[in-house]
């Protein structure tokens, strides 16, 4: 798994590429918490184009995103997660919360 990020028109984005799994996520996890946490933005993207696999951790990072996101009336929206990955938010109830878009562009409207 590799995670890059840019901050840029009050916007964080997260791109994930690899598989997001328990294994690898650990070293990422307080990267990721640390930039939501610090930085000063309005909303928070994340990219699942290049990523083949979101397991229960990965869901449970995301759960946490959501939590600070929430606390810091930050809006954060998602795309490009696959099916069976979206499978994994479906059975935690928290895509009910967080829509999976299609594309970039379909969640930079989904915040506006």
């Amino acid at each position: 798994m590799q995670l890059s990020h840019v901050l840029e028109n009050d916007e964080l984005i997260l791109k994930f590429q690899g598989e997001v799994i328990w294994q690898t996520l650990h070293k990422y996890a307080e990267k990721v918490m640390g930039l939501v946490e610090e930085e000063d933005f309005k909303v928070v993207f994340v990219d699942f184009d290049d990523v083949s696999y979101v397991d229960s951790t990965g869901v449970g990072l995301l759960i946490e995103v959501y939590k600070l996101t929430q606390a810091r009336n930050v809006k954060l929206a998602i795309w490009g997660m696959n099916e069976d990955s979206y499978e994994n938010l479906i059975l935690t109830g928290l895509n009910q919360i967080i829509v999976n878009h299609q594309s970039k562009e379909e969640a930079l409207k989904s915040v506006m």
